[in-house]
């Protein structure tokens, strides 16, 4: 009987705790729905930039992804994650997203290559003579050739990149295995999609686009270029706003200037090597950026320090401003989890720049302050401490 009695409270308690949580899930999607018919952001085409979006994502696409979500709940608008890497299969990795609700509905995840298998990209010019295009053998029904494991003696390495079945891209690599020296992509049909030649006469690049059949249709002598051309043909002449969070993605960014688009950069780091501030050295991967500012519509960075930083150092910019993360909060109503003061949690990885090494150093410091109250007589507060993962 008393077993019994256990089991109907516990499945009461869980039907009450399921109820409340849909209560306060279908509070949020109200309130989200009237915020969004405030339309609180400007209408228009809204992107957000980044290089890449990996299975082992870190802080910097976290934020993106949930300022992102925070565009499309509260402000009334639409927004395309867009990235520029080649990845086996970005439509599974967007599933995956939507599954965990990193992505909901009003953002597409659009990626660069998975977008030219599947459009034209009209426009521009094809010059041959210019822009070197010799495609990669295609291996034979044995499977020698492109993809071996070792390449016959004196013939180039040669990668592939699959989906399933399909092969989606081949890379040619130097002899050290070091330098990827040609790419070429393909659409699911096997066709040739771009061939990416990063050996070019005299050290340039060489990208020729090719249409459903394999003919070449458009050709470029930067990369840089094929990114403009592609935005254009998402932006056509519509106002955009676009935000870019990736240091990788900012320099391209910040020489794509067209009238009806309106570019933010977001900083997410520190752009000083080392610690010596305000006057300090540039990071080299922030420096192309940094040093023209002006570029962008608006850079921002994460807090009132780092944006005098950065003008001690390079002088009063107009256009920096300071933004901080969006964090989720809990929807109205719902109570407020009981902390514990004194229980620090670090989510980082393990690396030096993380600095965790500074929280550890920071709770030994408070319990060292602790065991000294305690000796003295006064009433010393719960002990620090600290959970890193």
């Amino acid at each position: 009987m008393n077993s019994t009695r256990r089991r109907l409270t516990r499945s009461a308690r869980g039907a009450a705790e399921a109820a409340t949580r849909l209560m306060a899930s279908a509070r949020r999607t109200v309130g989200d729905r009237v915020r969004a018919a405030r339309g609180l952001l400007p209408g228009g085409r809204h992107l957000a930039l980044t290089w890449s979006i990996t299975d082992d994502y870190g802080g910097m696409t976290a934020a993106m992804l949930t300022r992102t979500r925070a565009f499309v709940r509260h402000g009334g608008v639409t927004v395309d994650v867009l990235t520029l890497d080649e990845q086996s299969d970005y439509p599974s990795r967007e599933a995956l997203l939507r599954e965990r609700g990193e992505f909901v509905d009003g953002m597409r995840l659009l990626n660069l290559w998975e977008w030219l298998r599947t459009h034209r990209l009209p426009g521009g010019s094809l010059q041959l003579e210019r822009h070197a295009f010799t495609p990669l053998p295609v291996p034979d029904a044995t499977g020698t050739g492109a993809g071996t494991a070792e390449p016959a003696p004196g013939s180039p390495r040669i990668t592939e990149l699959r989906r399933g079945d399909h092969v989606i891209s081949r890379s040619r690599w130097s002899d050290d295995g070091e330098r990827e020296l040609q790419v070429d992509h393909y659409r699911l049909d096997g066709t040739l999609l771009l061939s990416d030649r990063r050996d070019a006469e005299g050290g340039g690049r060489s990208l020729v686009l090719c249409d459903a059949t394999g003919t070449p249709v458009r050709s470029w002598g930067k990369i840089w270029h094929l990114y403009s051309a592609w935005l254009d043909r998402l932006t056509q002449r519509r106002p955009t706003y676009l935000i870019v969070d990736s240091k990788t993605a900012a320099p391209f960014v910040g020489e794509y200037r067209r009238s009806h688009v309106s570019t933010v950069h977001l900083v997410h780091a520190s752009h000083l090597v080392g610690t010596e501030r305000p006057i300090g050295r540039l990071r080299e991967s922030r420096r192309s950026v940094f040093e023209n500012l002006e570029a962008f519509d608006a850079v921002a960075v994460l807090s009132e320090r780092q944006r005098s930083d950065v003008e001690a150092l390079l002088g009063r910019k107009p256009n920096l401003v300071v933004a901080r993360n969006v964090r989720e909060g809990r929807p109205l109503g719902e109570p407020a989890a009981r902390t514990d003061v004194a229980a620090g949690v670090m989510l980082a990885s393990l690396e030096k720049r993380k600095r965790v090494s500074h929280a550890i150093r920071a709770v030994a410091g408070q319990r060292a302050l602790a065991a000294d109250r305690a000796l003295s007589g006064a009433t010393p507060g719960p002990a620090a401490t600290l959970d890193v993962f």
